[in-house]
């Protein structure tokens, strides 16, 4: 649960959750902000499960986001479920996920490969094109998603980097 800023921060392992709002880095985003972190769990839950962020929840009139971020372990749940984040559910201000991206499969590809449900906006983000479930943001191939100019607008100079693989922070 973060009601803060969450920056810097790596996870691994395995995340499993008999309710809802699981995530490999956190599992409820409230009014929160996620900078430059990551997560290389594979996350299992009911509903609200994502990769990185279970759920984001927005409700205090701000500006929230999510930058500069991965998720690249496997995601499984029975509703809400994205390869990055389950839920981006905005009440009141303004959630934005910006140069984030998940490689992953969500519920073996029939799930949403970057956000489950989303009420905010989404700018140069990417997912891994196995993941059917819905279509918002990029999909990319492997070999794409292994690829620098793949990427756009995102500052591989100071933030992002890429050896032999996907890219890291």
């Amino acid at each position: 649960y973060n009601r803060g800023t969450i920056e810097k921060c790596l996870t691994r392992g395995t995340v499993t959750s008999t309710g809802d709002r699981a995530g490999g880095l956190a599992g409820q985003n409230y009014n929160g902000t996620v900078r430059t972190s990551a997560s290389l769990a594979t996350v299992t839950g009911k509903g609200c499960v994502g990769g990185l962020i279970g759920m984001i929840e927005i409700r205090d009139y701000a500006q929230r986001s999510v930058t500069n971020c991965y998720a690249q372990g496997n995601v499984t749940g029975n509703s809400y479920v994205g390869g990055l984040i389950g839920r981006n559910y905005v009440y009141t201000g303004m959630s934005t996920v910006r140069n984030c991206y998940a490689s992953g499969l969500a519920n073996e590809g029939t799930a949403a490969g970057l956000i489950g449900s989303n009420d905010g906006r989404v700018y140069n983000c990417y997912y891994y094109h196995e993941n059917t479930g819905n279509t918002i943001r990029y999909a990319l191939s492997l070999e794409e998603m292994y690829s620098e100019s793949s990427y756009y607008f995102w500052d591989f100079d100071n933030i992002w980097e890429i050896n032999d693989g996907y890219p890291t922070l």
